[in-house]
């Protein structure tokens, strides 16, 4: 990848991290549970879902202004995701990005009262922020609660326990896994950007929700790759296809598949390098340098 794209998405990363440690102080008390926050949201991370809002945001000429509160929402959501994952209950992980994870650093109801905290943050960030009229303040909340409550992040979450516990699912719910558990977080970060231009057209908004959705499944082959999981779903992508769709035996060539054809769907509206571009290609090149023993 050029590496002037890389510095632009460093760039865009290192400018975030300021504007959360800012948001942060809206939040800040005299009381150890605020440095538990900051424990998990600022260990080594790439920080994918803010920077697909900035990126949809540069798409559609959104203002950073509008795009900060957004970009901070959907990064607190996204981290009360990880510590409530990451509890003996759940996944029962000991590390996360390189460190003892927020159980094992504080312990378990730390961990659980920063999930809950943290998914509070997301709703209270947009709430309370005066650059939203009444109107779009009602119209992201709803997304947030769509994709990431029942019926978004934490049924595929769900799904995804069950299929874990051998469970039998159908393939219509064993489809439905990776859309909902990582996927949504992706449509949603892109979906409350695109709830700001209502006058675009219909078919641009609808590329842009496929290559998001495309996004969030890529993305969990990407991790389950990392992870060393060799489970693949051949039924999770069917609805963005009219034709048949290969069948990968290893989850990074259905990743790099996936990702790649999020790339072909960007170029039927935008052929111009963006930013959105840059992410996808970094997401290819990060995955293709890593070998899994």
């Amino acid at each position: 990848m050029h590496a002037t794209s890389l510095s632009k998405l460093e760039e865009r990363k290192q400018a975030f991290d300021s504007v959360l440690r800012e948001d942060l102080l809206c939040f800040e008390e005299h009381y150890g549970l605020i440095d538990a926050i900051r424990y998990i949201l600022f260990q080594s991370s790439k920080r994918l879902r803010p920077l697909l809002v900035y990126a949809i945001g540069e798409l559609f000429k959104v203002p950073d202004e509008k795009l900060h509160p957004i970009a901070c929402s959907i990064e607190y959501l996204h981290n009360y995701s990880l510590a409530h994952d990451d509890l003996p209950g759940m996944d029962n992980d000991m590390y996360r990005r390189g460190l003892p994870t927020t159980h094992i650093h504080y312990d378990h109801a730390t961990a659980i009262l920063v999930g809950d905290a943290l998914q509070s943050m997301a709703f209270e960030r947009i709430l309370q922020h005066d650059i939203f009229s009444s109107h779009e303040k009602t119209v992201i909340l709803k997304i947030l609660c769509r994709e990431t409550g029942v019926h978004g992040m934490i049924k595929g979450q769900y799904l995804d326990w069950q299929r874990q516990n051998k469970h039998p699912l159908s393939p219509h719910y064993l489809g439905l896994i990776d859309h909902l558990k990582t996927g949504g977080l992706f449509r949603c970060a892109g979906d409350m950007v695109l709830s700001l231009v209502p006058t675009c057209d219909s078919t641009t908004i609808q590329v842009i929700r496929e290559v998001n959705a495309l996004l969030g499944v890529a993305y969990q082959y990407h991790d389950d790759h990392i992870d060393g999981d060799t489970y693949i779903c051949h039924d999770d992508c069917r609805a963005f296809f009219s034709d048949p769709i290969p069948h990968f035996s290893h989850a990074k060539d259905k990743a790099i598949w996936l990702y790649n054809c999020s790339l072909d769907k960007l170029s039927t509206v935008s052929n111009k390098p963006c930013l959105l571009q840059d992410i996808i290609k970094q997401l290819v090149s990060s995955l293709d340098s890593i070998t899994i023993q």
